[in-house]
């Protein structure tokens, strides 16, 4: 196996490469900007994966009652597919104006007060 230091390429089965080379265009990214995105991802599960089995197993060494913790698909933060989200847009070219973003976000806050009280 290559460290990173070693090599900065990887080898893909070509049905494999033909998929990601395809998702890659569909969110106008580049194939290692694609990959990196997909890596990162996977080492932020990988994290949590890590963190929660620590943390279940100090409840156990402190006696609590044991629970089945959250699906890894809805953590670590909802907030990741929102910006991934974002920067797939800004990548294909596609931005908004931070104030007149803010301004349509607050008349929309505004009129679900406003239904709320009704």
């Amino acid at each position: 196996m290559e460290t990173s230091g070693e090599s900065n390429h990887v080898s893909l089965p070509p049905a494999l490469l033909a998929e990601v080379k395809a998702a890659a265009e569909a969110e106008h990214q580049t194939i290692a900007d694609f990959l990196g995105d997909l890596v990162r991802q996977g080492l932020s599960v990988r994290r949590w994966k890590a963190h929660a089995e620590e943390e279940l197993q100090r409840a156990r060494e402190a006696g609590l009652p044991e629970h089945e913790p959250p699906k890894p698909n809805a953590c670590p933060h909802p907030l990741h597919e929102r910006i991934a989200q974002g920067m797939r847009s800004l990548r294909g070219g596609h931005s908004t104006d931070g104030e007149a973003f803010m301004t349509r976000m607050d008349a929309e806050l505004a009129e679900q007060d406003r239904q709320a009280r009704s």
